[in-house]
C-alpha cells in the first residue's frame, strides 16, 4: 500500500511519464495527465525513486516462494526442485531486466534479484543433496 502511495508521485513528475509508465505503454496509451497513467506503473515509478518499500515487497515475495519450496520439499522433491529452477529463470530474467538500472533504487533491486539468485541457486543444491543422501529418485 506504501509502495502505490509512493509511486503515485509519478502523477505529478511529467518528465517520468515517457520513462517510467511501461504498463501504460504497453497499452498504447499517450499520456496527457497524470490521471490516465495505470496503477501498475505507481510501482515501478516507486522502485525508480523510492525504493525501500519496493525492496521489502520483493524480500517478502521471495521469503514465501522459499517457504513453499521447502515445505514442498518434505512431501515432494521432485517438485520442489522443479520450483526453484523456476525460480532462478525467472529471477534472472528480472535481473536481465534491471541490467545496469540508471536510478538509484534500481541498482537496489537488481542487487536484491542478484542475492534472490544465488539464494536459489543454493537452496536447488540443498534439495539436490538431500535427495542424492536419502537415495530418493528425483526424476520418474
Amino acid at each position: 500500500m506504501l509502495t502505490r502511495y509512493e509511486g503515485s508521485n509519478i502523477i505529478y513528475d511529467s518528465l517520468e511519464w515517457e520513462k517510467s509508465t511501461p504498463f501504460t505503454n504497453m497499452q498504447d496509451i499517450h499520456i496527457i495527465s497524470g490521471s490516465e497513467i495505470s496503477q501498475l506503473d505507481y510501482f515501478v515509478y516507486a522502485a525508480k525513486f523510492y525504493p525501500l518499500f519496493p525492496a521489502l515487497m520483493f524480500i517478502s515475495v521471495l521469503y514465501i516462494y522459499a517457504l513453499v519450496v521447502f515445505i514442498l520439499k518434505k512431501r515432494k522433491y521432485q517438485f520442489a526442485f522443479v520450483l526453484s529452477i523456476i525460480g532462478i529463470i525467472s529471477l534472472s530474467f528480472v535481473g536481465y531486466i534491471l541490467y545496469k538500472p540508471s536510478t538509484y533504487g534500481g541498482r537496489i533491486l537488481f542487487m536484491l534479484t542478484m542475492i534472490g539468485i544465488m539464494a536459489y541457486i543454493m537452496i536447488s543444491l540443498f534439495i539436490y543433496v538431500q535427495v542424492r543422501k536419502n537415495g530418493k529418485i528425483l526424476v520418474n
